[in-house]
């Protein structure tokens, strides 16, 4: 495992909190482009206005400064800082997490996951919801077609309340544990983090996404619940890709001898558990973090007594 920690070692990703404005480049580029269009902030007149192709130019700007002003940002600049960032990464995984509740996939039929990356599965889905609802079939999640949606979620949800004992009647002493690819798991954000994170190494490597991509993801969520990581940067690949770990980067400095990582995850492993077994293990993981901080707590408050003593 030494040897391979040794190996590992990706090209550092833009850090989530860099500003991208005119003359920025790369996929956090592409992945906001792809957010503003399926938001519906970049298009005019019924036709889009913004390509999405990894360039920050002048077009992106507009959608970025006509979203700044839908949500009250200041200043309206036109530049994707944290704040901005936040807010698009926040609406998209609303939307997502709405699509998921409804029931909604892919054009292969998979669950929407709630990323924050409205990708060609997103607007798939957001395509279906129109046709069944008689919208505009555009595959934008404009002000209607969110609206309507967030409206169907509410309904459903104040349906499934009415009579909430007939949800417990089978086994009201066993809790459900949700998989991390579901919104309503306490999982579900760091999973989602570190999905993003997996597909961008992967597409570093000119490696196809898919179903090993969410495995992959929830094996090393539960590593980084263990290492008490709250969110994921980037994932590392050693060199034949055999071995895997998440890294929290130092809010100072990006560096390895300060950045926070997770145990190494055998690639091969990951692929033989489930996303559901995973979530599991996670929880688990997350209740003894929680225990372990306690004790830690109780140590720090009595340790002076005990030296004294």
């Amino acid at each position: 495992i030494q040897v391979a920690l040794g190996q590992i070692g990706a090209p550092r990703q833009q850090a989530a909190s860099q500003t991208l404005k005119e003359g920025s480049s790369g996929r956090e580029v592409l992945k906001l482009e792809n957010n503003l269009v399926a938001l519906g902030f970049a298009s005019a007149d019924g036709q889009q206005t913004l390509n999405p192709d990894r360039r920050f130019d002048a077009t992106t700007r507009q959608a970025v400064e006509e979203f700044q002003r839908a949500h009250n940002l200041d200043p309206v600049d036109g530049k994707a800082g944290r704040d901005t960032l936040t807010a698009i990464d926040r609406e998209a995984r609303e939307l997502q997490g709405n699509l998921a509740a409804l029931g909604l996939t892919d054009a292969k039929g998979q669950a929407i996951a709630s990323d924050g990356y409205l990708g060609a599965g997103s607007r798939h889905a957001i395509n279906t919801f129109q046709q069944q609802h008689g919208l505009p079939a555009t595959g934008i999640a404009d002000a209607d077609t969110r609206q309507a949606l967030a409206s169907e979620v509410q309904q459903r949800a104040q349906g499934q309340n009415q009579n909430p004992g007939q949800q417990t009647a089978a086994d009201p002493a066993r809790e459900t544990v949700y998989p991390m690819s579901d919104p309503r798991s306490p999982q579900n954000w760091l999973y989602t983090e570190t999905l993003v994170q997996v597909k961008f190494a992967e597409e570093a490597r000119g490696l196809p996404s898919g179903e090993h991509s969410e495995k992959l993801a929830a094996a090393l969520t539960v590593e980084a619940t263990r290492a008490g990581m709250w969110k994921i940067d980037r994932v590392e690949l050693n060199q034949d890709g055999s071995m895997a770990r998440a890294v929290q980067a130092n809010a100072m400095r990006d560096e390895s001898a300060l950045n926070r990582n997770s145990a190494p995850v055998s690639t091969a492993e990951a692929m033989g558990q489930s996303v559901q077994e995973n979530s599991e293990r996670a929880l688990k993981a997350s209740d003894q973090q929680r225990e372990q901080q306690r004790i830690d707590q109780q140590t720090q408050q009595h340790g002076p007594r005990a030296m004294m003593a």
